[in-house]
């Protein structure tokens, strides 16, 4: 048996101490953070920061109910969870959404801030007539037409054209004048509008803004029934009288 130095048992037991109380402290650690994120985690997913008020601006809620519930967004769904990328890419789907923004305000608010197509006019569609905004997408569908809006007889499809931007710029700006039917077509490159039975030329579709505008001016200042307007150059608006 080999008798040790005293000096080097105590500064192996120092070392085995030192050793010993790392890895308590490494432990103490590991738990701490552990017990840290489970805890931040159990609260992430508790009521206290969940969805409590869901926000909806720019059109009515029960509109996009179904697709805001789809997309994982509805009241009681814990914030964490809430995809606001998914959300608006499924909002944007819909025709009727023209912009869209999810924010969400914790702990416990989401906001969705929605700009919605306005429908300017009837045109004909591959399955009846549609709804169609400003940038031509449809909207809505229906068999029929009916008369709150005025009619585009050009028909929309996927690509659209210029003559169908060129005819809903114009009605947009001419805006629903009172018991006025308005009607606009396409023949040979050229925008024509029948308004309450007058025949009124626009020309290319281009300056379609002004063309509305010189229209407006001209209603306001009273044309003889039957009479034709030449709008090809708006601002020398030509009224033809008719005929007799």
């Amino acid at each position: 048996m080999v008798d040790i130095d005293p000096r080097l048992a105590a500064r192996r037991r120092q070392v085995a101490e030192a050793r010993a109380r790392s890895s308590f402290t490494k432990v103490i650690w590991v738990l701490g953070l552990t017990a840290l994120i489970g805890g931040a985690v159990l609260l992430a997913r508790s009521p206290l920061m969940a969805v409590q008020n869901l926000v909806v601006e720019g059109m009515a809620r029960s509109e996009v109910h179904a697709i805001l519930t789809e997309s994982g967004l509805f009241e009681g769904r814990p914030m964490i969870l809430v995809r606001t990328a998914e959300v608006e890419a499924a909002l944007a789907a819909d025709p009727r959404v023209k912009r869209v923004a999810v924010r969400l305000d914790w702990p416990q608010t989401a906001r969705v801030l929605l700009e919605r197509r306005i429908p300017v006019a009837w045109a004909p569609v591959d399955d009846g007539w549609g709804l169609v905004a400003l940038d031509g997408v449809v909207v809505g569908v229906a068999e029929v037409p009916t008369l709150d809006l005025p009619h585009l007889q050009i028909p929309v499809a996927s690509e659209v054209s210029a003559a169908v931007i060129g005819g809903l710029t114009f009605l947009a700006e001419l805006a629903p004048q009172p018991g006025i039917a308005v009607v606009v077509t396409e023949s040979d490159g050229e925008l024509w509008a029948d308004v309450a039975g007058m025949v009124v030329r626009l020309g290319r579709p281009i300056d379609m803004e002004p063309k509305a505008r010189a229209l407006v001016a001209l209603l306001a200042e009273g044309l003889p029934p039957g009479a034709t307007v030449n709008l090809v150059a708006p601002t020398r608006p030509a009224v033809i009288p008719p005929p007799g």
